[in-house]
């Protein structure tokens, strides 16, 4: 007998008095009582997760404190109540939460799993080992949306995780209501040692309405301390085994002349056996379903990308150990474009064309055979092994990784290792990374977390070049308004991460100061709600000890309380030495450059409205001398309950813009630049479990007359106007060259049915490409107009996708 009969059986039986009932009337009230009682004891042990508290059994769960406002963190008491509820059971923790509010206040907009939220929501982030180092976050929309997340390292977010959970939500005329289920083997459970289990919760609710956030326990999520100072509960211990297989099978059509289909499957393993997991991954897909965000970067340091992987981001936390400019696990490595040396086929000029040719084909990954991941939790240790080995292909090697990780915890302090090897067989490269980082928390107002790092690169037969780096970092919240952070970094010249992680620079010696105060009292009569105060300084040395330039910023934000957002923004740069500019060549190891400096102000409407916008404006100095201006430009629509639009330009004009170009050894000088970019996003949910997404970037430079410049060493590295010849060497004579033209676009159709829970089906049409060329102004192709027509005419890469992914 379906639940919900019984349930309304139930309901018409339990006002009947059968004491003053006929015998007849009795006799079949008592045989309508027989069959509820044989179905619903069954009935009455099930809790459906439909947004709808209606069971007995919510009437006698745990309940939390009452939540007070966190952001702006008042500490006031909500305007309307808020009930929360837990349940322990054998499949799961069951979290129940009463949204009190009018119902002509409600805002329930959708959004895509893990996108951000224009509506009200329910926030729960739990502790399940009550450690206060990792925390799960379960997020809920009043619309039914979801995302969620982990949190380590006190405040640190990450929403690369995605869990097997359920939520559902429901709408009444004073209230809306969650209820979410959380089974057990979704999470990692350490061991119980009785029938009693102590986790460590945080609730939050978002009242768009007012823009407000309330929680318990009073606590911010930008707070210093944050995870370890969470609710601890006691629940009913249980525990659970979970073994996942998510198969995978695409196809792709490339849509370019020439081009191939290619055809590929594989399959994601996750066995989750109570305090720990093993996953594993054989063949896995690139994230071609996931488009990255359009990268323009004409400077020396390289941009670090998230990955979209499945394996590497889920349950990855435990080898995230990253902050201020590196990060020592890069899994965008793992897969990243293959080595290849063909000029060892020199003497077979038809085994060098094919080297080369299939070095064109692969610029983007190599294939990865698999990966093994190990993560146990066994009381305060964890233990991490992370294993991934590439394919060969015919003039490729894969390389091989692996990360060995522990870390000892005793809230709110710990301690860890990390161990990382890399093996690059084609350039006979061995690189590893030893490192010991740790976290000590002195009182409420002061810790310090450390990394000591020691990097080792063995490169055929020559000797072992070794580096090593620290970096310690000072928190210091003397009260509630002022957050202090102090960074002191040092990284040798031979410190290299860049096999396996990620390091912006070496040779390097840095002190970094950021001061912030918070405001959230304000008289009655006062517009804002919040300000914020900040200040950062960063002074810095490097190639051969030398002075860097010095870098200050100001920052002043303020939220009022109509919601409307104004910032403002300035930095200064001292003139000074430039390394990164040069690449640190012999020829010309650094660049003496002058002042800089830019304003921004920054202005957003109120997000609760249909459309809203967002505008800043810049202007400020080059380094060379010359003006800079730039504006950006953001509108949001929100069509409908389902669906949004957001468009974003961005304009910004030099007249002393500095380009580095490390193959000829000289920086170009453009006297008038035009860089332009455009976004385009619009999300649409149709129907539950269906999204189609159309993400447009574009990209595009117009540089005219530039000036070529050379260090003159002789001269403190003053820059000087010079020539590269065909050779490669520089003198020091006037040049000038033409301008500059380039272009990038990326888009992406995508749409996506998630059938079944963490089971998708994608069709994707991708297309883009990049170029770049020295043109004359008066071409037509030179302009904004002839750029974008370029880039959409021309792409370099234009496939169709089909994927289909089932877990089970």
């Amino acid at each position: 007998m379906p639940r919900c009969w019984v349930e309304r059986l139930r309901r018409q039986i339990e006002p009947l008095n059968l004491r003053v009932l006929p015998a007849p009337q009795t006799l079949r009230t008592v045989g309508l009582l027989a069959i509820l009682l044989l179905f619903s004891s069954g009935a009455r042990a099930e809790i459906v997760v439909d947004g709808v508290m209606d069971e007995a059994e919510w009437g006698r769960a745990q309940q939390l404190e009452a939540l007070r406002g966190v952001m702006p963190k008042l500490g006031d008491a909500a305007p309307w109540p808020t009930e929360v509820r837990l349940i322990s059971r054998p499949d799961g923790l069951y979290i129940g939460i009463a949204n009190f509010q009018p119902y002509d206040t409600h805002v329930d907009k959708l959004h895509p799993r893990d996108g951000w939220s224009f509506a009200d929501f329910n926030q729960v982030v739990i502790d399940f080992a009550a450690s206060g180092v990792q925390a799960y976050e379960f997020f809920v929309s009043l619309g039914g949306s979801i995302k969620d997340g982990t949190w380590r390292n006190q405040n640190e977010r990450s929403t690369d995780w995605d869990g097997l959970w359920h939520a559902a939500t429901s709408r009444h005329p004073d209230r809306w209501e969650m209820e979410m289920l959380i089974p057990w083997g979704s999470v990692a459970l350490p061991a119980a040692d009785s029938d009693m289990r102590e986790i460590r919760l945080y609730v939050s609710r978002r009242v768009l309405h007012t823009n407000r956030m309330y929680g318990a326990p009073f606590l911010n999520m930008r707070d210093q301390k944050f995870i370890s100072e969470f609710t601890p509960i006691q629940i009913r211990a249980y525990s659970a085994r979970q073994l996942i297989f998510t198969p995978y099978a695409s196809a792709d059509s490339d849509q370019l002349p020439g081009g191939e289909d290619e055809r590929r499957a594989g399959v994601d393993i996750n066995w989750r056996y109570g305090p720990g997991q093993i996953s594993a991954t054989l063949n896995p897909d690139f994230g071609t379903a996931e488009s990255d965000d359009l990268v323009v970067n004409f400077s020396s340091v390289e941009t670090l990308l998230s990955d979209r992987r499945p394996f590497f981001t889920e349950n990855q936390d435990l080898f995230k150990i990253t902050g201020h400019r590196l990060t020592l696990i890069n899994t965008r490595r793992i897969g990243s474009e293959p080595d290849y040396r063909c000029g060892d086929y020199d003497d077979e000029p038809s085994k060098r064309n094919a080297c080369e040719a299939e070095d064109d084909a692969n610029q983007t990954l190599a294939e990865l055979d698999f990966g093994i991941k190990l993560n146990h939790l066994l009381n305060n240790r964890e233990v991490g092994l992370l294993v991934a080995s590439e394919g060969d292909s015919r003039y490729s090697e894969g390389r091989d990784f692996f990360a060995l990780r522990g870390v000892i915890n005793r809230s709110p302090n710990k301690i860890g290792a990390l161990v990382t090897h890399t093996r690059r067989p084609v350039i006979e490269r061995d690189a590893r990374v030893y490192s010991l980082d740790y976290e000590y928390v002195f009182n409420s107002k002061w810790r310090i977390t450390g990394l000591s790092m020691q990097s080792s690169v063995q490169e055929a037969d020559a000797d072992p070049v070794e580096g090593f780096g620290q970096r310690l970092i000072f928190w210091h919240t003397p009260d509630d308004e002022w957050q202090n952070f102090y960074v002191l970094a040092h990284y040798d010249e031979g410190f290299d991460l860049n096999d396996m992680g990620y390091v912006n620079r070496d040779e390097y010696n840095d002190f970094y100061i950021s001061t912030k105060r918070i405001q959230r009292q304000f008289d009655k009569d006062s517009p804002l709600r919040r300000r914020q105060f900040e200040f950062n300084v960063d002074h810095s040395r490097g190639y051969d000890n030398l002075n860097l330039r010095r870098f200050v910023e100001l920052k002043l934000n303020g939220q009022f309380k109509n919601s409307y957002q104004l910032n403002f923004s300035l930095v200064h740069r001292d003139a000074g030495i430039d390394d990164l500019m040069t690449f640190s060549d012999p020829a010309g190891p650094y660049a003496r450059v002058g002042e800089s400096g830019e304003l921004e102000i920054f202005a957003k409407t109120p997000d609760q409205r249909r459309v809203f916008f967002e505008v800043a404006a810049l202007a400020g100095r080059e380094p060379l001398g010359g003006r800079v201006q730039r504006l950006r430009a953001r509108v949001h629509f929100k069509l409908s309950l389902t669906s949004n639009l957001s468009l974003q330009l961005i304009e910004r004009r030099s007249s002393g813009w500095l380009v580095s170009w490390h193959g000829d050894r000289f920086i170009t000088r453009f006297s008038d630049t035009l860089r332009n970019r455009i976004n385009i996003n619009f999300d649409w949910l149709p129907a539950p479990g269906h999204e189609i997404r159309l993400k447009v970037q574009w990209a595009g430079i117009q540089a005219h007359s530039g000036q070529l410049l050379t260090p003159d060493l002789s001269d403190g590295g003053e820059l000087r106007p010079a020539q590269a010849d065909l050779d490669g060497s520089l003198t020091n004579r006037d040049s000038l060259v033409n301008g500059l033209s380039y272009y990038s676009v990326s888009s992406q159709l995508r749409y996506r049915w998630r059938f079944a829970p963490l089971s998708d089906f994608y069709l994707v049409y991708q297309r883009g490409g990049s170029g770049s060329e020295n043109a004359e102004t008066g071409d037509p192709e030179f302009s904004r107009r002839g750029l974008i027509r370029t880039a959409w005419s021309h792409p370099d890469q234009a496939f169709l996708l089909a994927k289909l992914s089932y877990r089970f």
